[in-house]
């Protein structure tokens, strides 16, 4: 936690009790407004911190972005593979190939005692992007509003420089501010979920698109177009995950809008790669003895310093020293310190921690990870923050997991989520935690389009 948290926290109960119970009020309008609740507090970020992340974030998306040519010269069908996608999913990822990549990025972080580290990346279906919304709502918390302009704090808002990105892709297929736009969720979303996407959807109508919320079940392919609610779609802003493709009773789903994007009626947004290049398996590669050769000696330090050791397990694994060791072994012996994760699992799920089980349930699971090809990850703990919470106020200890976001190749933002202290390790909706929004101190020379007040 770092000074700028501290005085907050100070500022917060020096306030008094009037000014404590309309933050409470205020807080409890903004739960009525949007529906659920969110963390009590935002986080914050000094300047030496955004810098690192500004510094660090960008080079590591610009190296998993490059695994495909390093690894496989450039042949995507080669990467597919090496990251365990199926014979369909391999159809998938070259259906929708981009000629220029997908720039957009969420890194999950845990903060040590000393320093942010990434345990893995999302470049798929990366939600979020509306956080700029909470900062700007949050500020009517008195407490909150108050302590942001005693210290000029701002925020950068990722849905400015995400816009940016879509109104690149608009131009590009020609079509500029006549694009329609389908934001895109799966058929089983919760409706907590399709509210997200609704407000996204009207941000992109207030930026002159045509734009609609829908679910993969309601595209209609109508001759050369592709609708949605009645509206011709051009690009499809997808929120559902390359797993989807060859599921059972998926192909009447998936490959209408496959065929639709062979024939250039739709890009999708994001192209099916970006799954694999933001994927746990490539996650893990540079750690991988074999490949330490087709990175440069920055680029190894970067991975050591902001990613823990992680590797797809086989029946020989490298490790963090780079000595091959029999994978069974040594996972069993390191039971304590490490996590199994699906190598396409999304949100939290198909992850076991060692801590978690005895010796004999870990070793069903990492021989049930071998087969399946799961990754296996050091173990990396964050000491939890305090937010006071609820009326009359307590302290909750919360667990933060910082969604950071690299859009265009420069630091965009950060979605918070906080999940209480002592519950399992894993940070995410399923597991009871709230979403936040984070605040800033301001940055010489920072891109004004990109920082919002």
């Amino acid at each position: 936690m770092n000074q700028l948290t501290e005085d907050y926290l100070a500022f917060q109960s020096n306030g008094g009790p009037e000014r404590a119970e309309a933050s409470w009020r205020a807080a409890q309008r903004l739960r009525a407004l949007f529906g659920v609740e969110h963390l009590a507090r935002p986080v914050y970020l000094d300047r030496e911190q955004i810098a690192e992340l500004d510094r660090d974030l960008p080079a590591l998306h610009r190296l998993l972005n490059d695994l495909p040519a390093r690894l496989c010269d450039g042949d995507l069908a080669s990467f597919a593979r090496l990251c365990g996608a199926t014979p369909a999913q391999v159809d998938a990822v070259l259906a929708t190939s981009h000629p220029t990549g997908w720039p957009l990025a969420r890194a999950d972080l845990l903060h040590t005692d000393d320093r942010f580290v990434a345990i893995e990346t999302n470049l798929a279906a990366v939600g979020g992007t509306e956080t700029g919304e909470l900062c700007r709502a949050m500020t009517a918390i008195p407490e909150i509003g108050e302590f942001v302009a005693a210290r000029d704090l701002t925020f950068t808002d990722p849905g400015i420089a995400f816009r940016e990105v879509l109104r690149a892709e608009a131009d590009r297929i020609g079509r500029g501010t006549e694009a329609g736009i389908a934001v895109v969720c799966a058929p089983e979303d919760p409706p907590r979920t399709r509210a997200v996407f609704e407000l996204l959807a009207l941000l992109l109508e207030e930026d002159g698109y045509t734009a609609v919320a829908c679910s993969l079940d309601e595209l209609s392919y109508q001759g050369a177009e592709v609708r949605a609610n009645g509206a011709r779609v051009d690009l499809v802003l997808r929120f559902f995950f390359l797993d989807r493709v060859g599921g059972q009773g998926e192909d009447s789903l998936i490959a209408p809008l496959l065929d639709a994007c062979r024939r250039e009626q739709v890009v999708l947004l994001a192209p099916f790669s970006a799954d694999l290049v933001g994927g746990k398996r490539a996650f893990a590669l540079p750690w991988h003895s074999e490949f330490a050769g087709d990175f440069t000696a920055e680029e190894r330090e970067l991975v050591a310093r902001l990613t823990p050791w992680s590797h797809v397990l086989r029946d020989r694994i490298s490790t963090a020293d780079g000595v091959l060791v029999d994978a069974l072994e040594h996972c069993v012996a390191e039971r304590p310190r490490l996590v199994l994760k699906g190598g396409m699992s999304q949100a939290g799920h198909d992850i076991v921690m060692g801590r978690d089980l005895t010796d004999a349930q870990w070793r069903a699971a990492v021989s049930d990870g071998l087969r399946r090809r799961s990754v296996v990850q050091q173990l990396v703990e964050a000491p939890p923050e305090p937010f006071v919470e609820g009326w009359p106020r307590t302290v909750a200890e919360r667990t933060v997991n910082w969604g950071v976001y690299v859009i265009g190749g420069r630091y965009a933002g950060v979605m918070a989520r906080g999940a209480l202290a002592g519950r399992a390790g894993i940070i995410s909706y399923e597991s009871g935690a709230l979403l936040g929004c984070s605040f800033e101190e301001r940055r010489t020379g920072a891109a004004p389009e990109a920082v919002a007040s």
